[in-house]
């Protein structure tokens, strides 16, 4: 594209604001093939839009008249298109440039008008920023930058001496921290340094606190050889504009929690501030320290979940727009943002699971999150228990095993029982904390009942008659014993007994009933007794 400004001034003293009003009349014209020419009275506006989808477009896109309240990565190129023909090329050089280098290179792809090379002819505006004429510019996006950068060109100051931003937090002390920037001097130019500001912080959360900078103002590009350009123009005499603020913080993340940096938000859903580790920029040369790029990646929080830390960052945050100082080349108070950086303080999450120690019917797991309370559930709904082996000791028949039930205590700690309260168990994020059914040491169980056993006796006549085979004498029940032998006994039956593991109990015995003998006879014999 070539671009011919003719008579743009005519005279070298002609004033700021006399000429800025006559830059915001002068847009782009004309295009064909890979130049564009402009005359004198044109703009670079391109043809009036001749299709009915074109005309559509300009009264959705006119709806909203604040240039600063789009966001110029997310409109089509079409609506990116309507705005370059619309918008004076000052506003524009304020709007596009506010974005960081990465941001301009994705407009340069999406953008066919923003991409195409430039040829300056003209009146000589700004030796030292290139506005001479025959200057060649790679793109448009160049010629932009070169406007935005330039004091003689729609010399820009700031509006206001103070502005401000918030940090908004949640998490246990959720709320807005008020970030505000004061003795901002407003008779200096942007593309001077400010030397004297200061930075205060009220509704502060997490003991946030700012621990430096916010005193200066800076020029901050993303790469190094971006920043030795810039200061290459500075030692040429040039101007360069210094829109940013750094300052630098510490808040305190506490124990069980992971602090995460979410993107910022202005009031348009758009960014030009970010969080970033200190000492995050670096100067190209020491003699222009305001000149900085950017050596780190942005700052995306603290997931150290097991202790409480004292978290240090900075935030580097654009003056005009985003802190809501404005400036002399932004003269409708909408365009004025105040952005928001978004800070979570999310809680330790971890699950509770239960395992019966032996008990069955256990219930399910529990999710939790540090600093919220939940309650423990029932005991198992089966407990475990004790074998005893019930010997008969001689008895006809047998008797089943009897079950010694243990009784649930807690799930592990003395206070662990059913419906009590609890939290903060670990707080280490994403753990699964076991907790054991405790079962008393000892089990209670009733001893069987009396069993019955009988001695039989049996006769031998050696060959006389006698009335009766046999006698039978039932032997008398003396409860439960330890040992065959009846030396320790336990107790008389359905007594309830304790007993500390499995066992075998005993039947006693002791001597049968007294039974009368029967007469037998033997021819010839006599029976002695």
């Amino acid at each position: 594209m070539k671009r011919k400004v003719c008579k743009w001034v005519t005279c070298c003293a002609l004033s700021t604001a006399l000429f800025a009003g006559c830059l915001l009349q002068l847009q782009a014209a004309s295009a064909a093939g890979g130049t564009e020419t402009v005359s004198e009275n044109a703009t670079l506006s391109g043809n009036t839009a001749g299709s009915e989808e074109e005309m559509e477009l300009q009264e959705n896109m006119s709806a909203e008249e604040d240039l600063f309240a789009k966001n110029p990565l997310t409109l089509t190129e079409e609506e990116l298109e309507y705005c370059l023909n619309a918008y004076g090329d000052e506003e524009l050089a304020v709007w596009l440039c506010g974005l960081n280098v990465d941001e301009q290179k994705q407009l340069l792809e999406k953008s066919a008008r923003l991409s195409e090379t430039l040829d300056y002819y003209g009146k000589d505006i700004c030796r030292e920023c290139g506005l001479l004429t025959g200057a060649h510019f790679t793109d448009n996006m160049q010629y932009y930058r070169s406007l935005a950068s330039c004091d003689r060109v729609g010399a820009t100051n700031f509006s206001s001496t103070c502005g401000y931003y918030y940090i908004v937090f949640d998490g246990s002390q959720a709320g807005k921290a008020t970030v505000k920037i004061s003795n901002i001097d407003k008779t200096k130019q942007i593309s001077q340094r400010q030397t004297s500001m200061s930075t205060t912080v009220s509704g502060a959360k997490y003991n946030l606190k700012v621990t430096g900078g916010g005193t200066h103002t800076y020029h901050i590009v993303s790469q190094k050889e971006e920043a030795l350009a810039d200061v290459k123009t500075l030692k040429g005499g040039g101007k360069i504009s210094y829109p940013h603020a750094i300052i630098r913080f510490s808040m305190t993340k506490p124990l069980g929690y992971a602090l995460t940096v979410e993107p910022a938000t202005d009031k348009d859903s758009s960014s030009r501030g970010l969080t970033y580790p200190i000492n995050a920029t670096d100067h190209a040369d020491s003699a222009y320290k305001g000149v900085r790029y950017i050596k780190s990646a942005s700052y995306s929080g603290d997931r150290e979940y097991e202790k409480e830390n004292t978290v240090n960052f900075e935030q580097h945050i654009y003056l005009p727009t985003n802190a809501g100082v404005g400036s002399t080349a932004i003269t409708d108070p909408t365009k004025i943002h105040h952005m928001a950086f978004h800070f979570s303080v999310s809680p330790a999450e971890y699950k509770v699971v239960y395992d019966g120690n032996g008990g069955s019917s256990v219930p399910a797991g529990l999710n939790c999150k540090y600093d919220e309370t939940a309650v423990y559930p029932a005991a198992p709904g089966n407990s475990p228990g004790y074998t005893i082996t019930v010997n008969t000791n001689g008895a006809e028949g047998m008797v089943s095993p009897v079950t010694a039930f243990r009784s649930f205590l807690n799930w592990g700690d003395a206070g662990a029982v059913p419906g009590a309260a609890f939290r903060n168990l670990t707080t280490k994020n994403g753990a699964i904390i076991t907790k054991y059914a405790n079962w008393s040491k000892t089990a209670v169980y009733t001893l069987p009942a009396q069993l019955h056993r009988e001695y039989t006796i049996t006769y031998n006549t050696d060959g006389g008659n006698c009335e009766q085979a046999m006698s039978v004498s039932r032997a008398a029940f003396l409860g439960w014993y330890a040992d065959a032998e009846k030396k320790t006994k336990i107790g008389d039956p359905l007594q309830k007994v304790t007993v500390a593991g499995d066992g075998i109990i005993y039947a006693g015995w002791g001597v049968g009933e007294t039974v009368l003998l029967p007469d037998v006879k033997k021819e010839g014999y006599h029976l002695h007794r």
